[in-house]
């Protein structure tokens, strides 16, 4: 499937995942779980975007998904918790985990 991105959907958002999670099942709405915002830029480069929005095609999208990884493994939160993993969700639509 591919993506749609805009100037002003051009946005990330990383969060801190915990590295427990409650046991059992959530029928009786669920548990609390504490993730932290530890990041926020702008995916691709904002010079990218005229009027216009811009298609990711699928082949495009794994190829920056990859590129994001390799940048967010770089940042001091992501050396600095070695333990955790970090949850990644864009404005467009794309959620992966680093």
């Amino acid at each position: 499937m591919n993506l749609s991105v805009t100037y002003d959907t051009n946005f990330i958002r990383i969060f801190r995942l915990p590295t427990e999670y409650p046991k059992g099942f959530c029928f009786g709405g669920g548990y609390p779980v504490q993730m932290q915002l530890v990041d926020w830029f702008n995916p691709l480069p904002p010079l990218a975007f005229d009027s216009k929005p811009r298609t990711l095609k699928i082949e495009h999208r794994e190829e920056i998904v990859d590129k994001l990884r390799e940048f967010i493994r770089e940042k001091p939160y992501f050396k600095d918790y070695p333990d955790h993993k970090f949850l990644a969700i864009t404005d467009y639509g794309e959620a992966f985990i680093v």
